[in-house]
């Protein structure tokens, strides 16, 4: 099925035919990766599939995608053989991220993962000491503010346990900016994604299924909610699901 797909489709399939969210976490991350020739090094922490390793790998990035356990990574690693781009992915524990010898990156990318650690202010620690100077930082998580998609958001988020759920219901902005200053990543932009109408996509998705056929019926809408939220401009700012966050390490910057 993911072969027909991605003959009809293209890669992009790995996004359109994934929640809602997913697609327009894509869409933010497309926007702002450029193309390169230059070997650019990039690091996906809490890869998943590989969607967004094996965009960066077309894109022509060096990649590499850190996922939970051994058999998710030899999935992705056969995707990457079927969309036919090069790129490794590894089992790592992103709790453990400063154990891991994968030398610096040009690029890191944490697309909603942080959420679901305890302690976030040491991955975002890890994932400093990890980029280049000069290197740039791409994190998404859900926005404290956030309206819930479905009833399983409100919570509770308490007591936390590291069992695959979210640990906090998100985070502002400011508090986003003090934890990359403390590691000397200064903010280059902030945008926000899953505004109102795709909000509402995501949340009739999960209740029907993510199978393939509903996501084949819902793909039009998806693109539809994209442009319609994105004309609605401030609310789709006060309304969206995931704050998004672009940091930069300067060659001269210092932790602390």
């Amino acid at each position: 099925m993911d072969r027909f797909l991605i003959r009809l489709f293209g890669r992009r399939m790995m996004f359109l035919f994934g929640e809602s969210g997913t697609w327009d976490r894509y869409r933010w991350f497309s926007r702002l990766l450029p193309r390169t020739r230059d070997g650019l090094r990039l690091l996906d922490v809490g890869c998943g599939n590989g969607s967004f390793t094996l965009e960066a790998a077309a894109r022509g990035y060096d990649c590499v995608g850190l996922t939970w356990d051994d058999a998710a990574a030899e999935k992705a690693q056969g995707r990457a053989s079927l969309i036919g781009v090069e790129a490794r992915f590894v089992a790592q524990d992103a709790r453990q991220l400063d154990q891991a010898e994968l030398g610096l990156f040009d690029f890191i990318i944490n697309f909603e993962n942080i959420e679901h650690l305890i302690d976030d202010r040491k991955l975002m620690t890890d994932m400093g000491s990890k980029l280049k100077p000069g290197g740039f930082l791409l994190l998404t998580t859900p926005y404290y503010f956030f309206r819930e998609v479905t009833a399983q958001d409100i919570g509770p988020y308490l007591p936390p346990i590291e069992d695959g759920r979210h640990v906090r219901r998100g985070y502002t902005e400011a508090e986003l900016r003090r934890m990359g200053a403390d590691v000397g990543l200064t903010v280059e932009l902030v945008a926000f994604c899953t505004g109102p109408l795709s909000r509402r996509l995501s949340g009739l998705q999960r209740r029907l299924t993510n199978g393939r056929i509903v996501s084949l019926l819902l793909a039009p809408l998806k693109l539809m909610a994209e442009a319609i939220d994105n004309g609605l401009g401030p609310l789709t700012r006060l309304e969206g699901v995931s704050i998004c966050m672009l940091f930069q390490k300067l060659p001269d910057a210092t932790p602390g």
